[in-house]
């Protein structure tokens, strides 16, 4: 057992205990030399039962974590393993647990579906990667409501990556009891997706009664029937995630954080209210068509009936300036037709006016793609429908993430970012060069959080230097748009100036290559800008481009002079 004071690894001087388990204990400690704290997790021979295979969990949820690049979730930094214990090192993340915050009284409604919303967002993350990760053990415990209202998921010891039903067992019996799915309990059927949102509908039920669906008689009740002031629309949300058949429950988060987002449309009383409407616009419409007197007092309803269009909708969210009048708009068009591409387009055109893409912005095209139509997402009719505009949507979106992700949050646009590039990667309709050149982006997007991880990692320095090389060849550059070219340039050349001494000492690059890259870049650069009419900004965006190749070369003359 570890002691307050002790220096663990010459590293960590541990601080205090702050948790305990029935195998394990979780310390504070402090980074001394780095001025920094960190949890220490520590699993003990003798406190264990099965330690080998105690043990062999932990290290199955160190290999999934160290991949992991997510503002909800913590990062693994180190894992020393002796004799009496296994240690990992990870983030701290000072909090409550959302069991905690639950033993201080009611939670309201509102808080909810909040952090409904927000755990939504890191499930998503999870199973959008390539190959997902199914999570399996949603529960209030293992969710820390940060002082500032930011959710992190913690204790990853039962998940796992997707494998299809052929692929081998599965699951016996992972998870918590009155949490976990049916088909978590050995032989019952497959986990995916979808087994990750019936263990969060158990956890917003517990949140939303303060019953405990892990405790006799293990149900989950009609949440109203416990507590009569929730409204009827958290009740079908949750009733919907925690069906016993999978195929009855949303089929992705994204079905289910629109419904959170949309809670007052759900239910009896909303449909009734859409119904008088309905039944107000057919009446007038009948006498509109009938030609009866007082034809210009229902031209509002005739109008009304021609806001559903999809141009109409496309055309007036063109028209106006506020960000929320516009995804109004845009939503309505999906749902006329979900499978047309203006709307996604015209959208993610709009975000990239300032060649940014911010996670407000993220957190809208999120919202547009995963509105329910008629039981189906958005994104899978558009998918399905529609497969050329899609991968071209895709491979955009895929870009844009990576180059084009707000200052400070580069690592969750790439996260974010391998998804949209596996559709284009995958897909059949884009030119070889933006197959080749989303496949590269594919790579390095997957691998980008592990570059830096003290872990041992299958990606390297000299890895990501091939990944980049590939990346900016002739025969690909010259054959993609030049906007996008320039950016893979930009960014190419930051690497390069963050990085020499990783790809130098770590990737073994020479100074040849290094300088060989950037006098390819040179004259790249050169070349679209003889080649195109480039407007102001394209200009400023050479200009800066031209000065980072000198600071590089700069760089290099010094660094290996």
């Amino acid at each position: 057992m570890l002691k307050i004071g002790e220096l663990l690894d010459n590293k960590y001087r541990i601080l205090s205990e702050v948790g305990h388990g029935g195998m394990s204990t979780v310390y504070l400690a402090r980074n001394e030399r780095a001025n920094k704290n960190w949890a220490v997790k520590e699993i003990r021979r003798n406190g264990a039962s099965r330690y080998d295979v105690v043990k062999q969990s932990l290290l199955a949820e160190v290999e999934v974590m160290k991949r992991l690049n997510n503002p909800h979730l913590p990062s693994i930094v180190d894992v020393i393993d002796r004799d009496e214990a296994f240690l990992i090192v990870m983030d701290f993340v000072e909090g409550n647990s959302l069991d905690r915050e639950l033993e201080k009284g009611v939670i309201s409604e509102e808080n909810v579906l909040g952090w409904g919303r927000q755990l939504c967002d890191v499930l998503m993350y999870l199973h959008n990667l390539s190959p997902p990760i199914i999570y399996r053990d949603m529960k209030p415990s293992n969710v820390i409501l940060r002082p500032d209202g930011v959710i992190v998921l913690l204790d990853f010891g039962t998940a796992r990556e997707y494998r299809s039903r052929r692929a081998g067992d599965d699951t016996t019996c992972l998870g918590t009891r009155g949490y976990a799915a049916p088909e978590q309990y050995g032989g019952m059927g497959e986990t995916d997706a979808r087994t990750d949102i019936y263990c969060l509908g158990a956890t917003l039920y517990h949140l939303a009664t303060g019953r405990d669906p892990g405790l006799p008689p293990y149900e989950i009740r009609p949440v109203r029937q416990v507590k009569r002031d929730l409204s009827e629309g958290l009740e079908m949300i949750i009733r919907k995630c925690t069906r016993p058949d999978p195929d009855e429950r949303y089929q992705s988060c994204e079905e289910l954080k629109f419904d959170l987002e949309h809670v007052d449309e759900i239910g009896r009383s909303a449909q009734q209210k859409r119904n008088r409407r309905i039944g107000l616009f057919a009446g007038a419409l009948a006498l509109f068509l009938g030609g009866v007197a007082g034809m210009i007092a229902f031209r509002a309803a005739a109008l009304k009936e021609v806001r559903s269009s999809y141009e109409y909708c496309v055309e007036q969210a063109g028209g106006v300036a506020d960000l929320d009048a516009k995804m109004e708009y845009y939503i309505q068009a999906v749902r006329v037709d979900p499978a047309r591409a203006e709307a996604y387009n015209n959208l993610l055109d709009y975000f990239m006016q300032d060649a940014e893409i911010t996670a407000a912005e993220s957190e809208r095209m999120t919202r547009l793609l995963g509105q329910l139509v008629n039981g189906t997402s958005a994104r899978e009719r558009f998918r399905e429908r529609n497969r050329e505009e899609f991968e071209k949507f895709a491979y955009n979106f895929g870009l844009y993430y990576f180059l084009f992700s707000e200052s400070g949050n580069e690592k969750v646009g790439k996260s974010q970012a391998v998804s949209w590039l596996t559709y284009a990667a995958e897909g059949s309709f884009l030119t070889l060069a933006e197959q080749n050149t989303a496949q590269t982006l594919l790579v390095i997007a997957s691998a980008y959080s592990r570059l830096d991880n003290k872990i041992n990692s299958d990606y390297s320095y000299a890895d990501y230097w091939a990944d980049l090389t590939e990346l900016n060849r002739p025969e690909i550059t010259g054959q993609i748009r030049y906007f996008i070219v320039l950016h893979i340039y930009r960014y190419t050349v930051m690497e390069m100036l963050n990085r020499i001494d990783q790809f130098y000492y770590t990737g073994k690059v020479s100074r040849d290559d290094m300088q060989g890259l950037l006098d390819r870049i040179s004259a790249g650069t050169e070349e679209i800008k003889a080649s195109n009419q480039l407007d102001e900004e394209d200009l400023r965006l050479v200009d800066a481009i031209v000065a980072q190749v000198q600071m590089a070369g700069d760089r290099l003359d010094e660094y290996f002079h």
